[in-house]
């Protein structure tokens, strides 16, 4: 991997620790493929 691509690539462990710091919680989730949204409603946006 060069210099530039590992400067660019994001630390997780550096981002939810500064959105812990902030008050935010931080998860990691990947959907199937076929996984859809279309009838899910937040709580809050």
């Amino acid at each position: 991997m060069s210099n530039r691509a590992r400067a660019m690539k994001p630390n997780a462990a550096q981002i939810k620790t500064d959105w812990a710091a902030r008050g935010y919680g931080c998860e990691y989730w990947i959907d199937p493929p076929d996984q859809t949204w279309a009838d899910f409603i937040r709580d809050v946006e």
